[in-house]
């Protein structure tokens, strides 16, 4: 009698990572994770899977499904949704699937390897957020400012002339974001100037402020009222909130979002207090790490192994966490000097009066770093929840470490 054969076909939205001798396997359709220890049948089945040419399909006969581990496992998968086991019929073609690979149509390795794209691409669409430092000093010693847009030490003014012509050229983008902060954004000399160009530009513009400079300033709240301009108010234990100014806000019908920064469990508790008593219906609440609270950060902040097993991931957004930075792609900062950075906790990338936003939206994606910088470095390479964990942020880069979890 003939032995059985069966088709092993893999849903094209199931990642089989293996770290070691344990096999990871995320369903990022229903978002089921099984995992188990490998063994030498499933290590030769794993070489097939992996190989694109197989199109995520491998053969397995009786004698396999003969195996109690190898029967064990694809149960558990059948179990899930992550695979289908199909009975082969003579003559039968082999089913279709697709091994969740990410697209590189225009990554950065895609451009190195075939120039011609780079003279042709356009790069303004990759531009996403702006954030600009009109007034101040300091930027990058600002343990704040490292982690959000905050406030700087009074100093010197950004260039005007400079920035109008910068601002020109990315109004031709596809930016949907552009933060304005600084010492006090209320007291650049051009400040109504700005605020004209940054209302020919099609996208949402942030204006930095604390309620202090929102009570002091009542004359400059002018274009705010535009659609797309609102009013972040940061609020926290260097800038509280005022009563008045909520008033104040709610009678000049102010576009507002409120920012709240918080470095305690107390501080935490006070700020869902004044939200309820306020009835702010937009805010964030953020916490922030002073150099001296990594107790609560630990607590509050980093995640467990729960929080990272119930998180729902859908395949583009593995994708994502493979390819790119999140935080970072798209993004750049300005400084009161000029100085562009792709993230103010690393060198500057150019000159506003020197560099255009073309060239330096090129560089970072044909030649740069820092928009691909994923969790490709220990301890997270080794970890089974690699891709499952958000994208590096500013919180590791000030607390010095590669991860912000519960792993050392």
């Amino acid at each position: 009698m003939e032995m059985k054969k069966y088709w092993l076909v893999v849903n094209p939205d199931v990642f089989i990572w293996k770290k070691g001798t344990s096999v990871f396997v995320y369903n990022s359709d229903n978002f089921e994770i099984r995992e188990f220890e490998t063994f030498e049948q499933f290590d030769k089945l794993y070489e097939l899977l992996v190989n694109p040419e197989n199109l995520y399909v491998v053969e397995l006969t009786e004698e396999d499904m003969n195996s109690n581990n190898l029967c064990s496992v694809v149960n558990i998968l059948l179990e899930a949704e992550c695979v289908d086991l199909i009975s082969q019929n003579e003559n039968s073609e082999p089913p279709v699937s697709f091994c969740p690979f990410p697209g590189v149509q225009r990554s950065k390795e895609k451009f190195r390897k075939r120039p011609e794209m780079v003279a042709f691409e356009n790069y303004m669409v990759y531009l996403h957020e702006l954030t600009i430092y009109v007034n101040g000093t300091g930027l990058c010693d600002n343990l704040y400012a490292k982690q959000f847009p905050y406030f700087l030490d009074k100093g010197e003014e950004l260039d005007y002339t400079t920035l109008s012509v910068f601002l020109k050229y990315i109004a031709n983008s596809s930016i949907s974001n552009i933060h304005i902060c600084g010492y006090n954004i209320f007291q650049y000399p051009q400040w109504n100037k700005l605020l004209d160009a940054l209302d020919r530009i099609h996208a949402m513009k942030s204006l930095y402020v604390s309620c202090s400079q929102l009570e002091d300033f009542q004359d400059r709240y002018r274009v705010a009222l535009a659609e797309q301009f609102e009013y972040v108010i940061i609020v926290d234990r260097e800038h509280p909130l005022k009563e008045s100014v909520v008033t104040n806000v709610l009678e000049k019908q102010l576009h507002v979002k409120w920012n709240f920064y918080v470095a305690s469990k107390d501080e935490y508790y006070i700020v869902q207090e004044q939200i309820e008593r306020y009835h702010l219906d937009k805010y964030s609440v953020k916490p922030v790490f002073t150099g001296d609270n990594l107790d609560f950060f630990s607590e509050f902040v980093f995640l467990t192994e729960e929080d990272i097993r119930n998180t729902s991931l859908n395949k583009r957004q593995i994708f994502a966490n493979q390819l790119i930075n999140a935080n970072d792609f798209g993004k750049f900062t300005v400084s009161p000097q000029g100085s562009v950075f792709v993230n103010i906790n690393f060198p500057s990338c150019g000159k506003i009066a020197t560099d255009s936003i073309h060239s330096l939206i090129r560089y970072e994606l044909v030649n740069g770093d820092l928009w691909f910088r994923t969790r490709s470095e220990q301890p997270c390479s080794d970890c089974k929840y690699q891709w499952l964990c958000p994208s590096p942020s500013n919180y590791e880069l000030v607390l010095n470490k590669q991860n912000l979890c519960y792993k050392e």
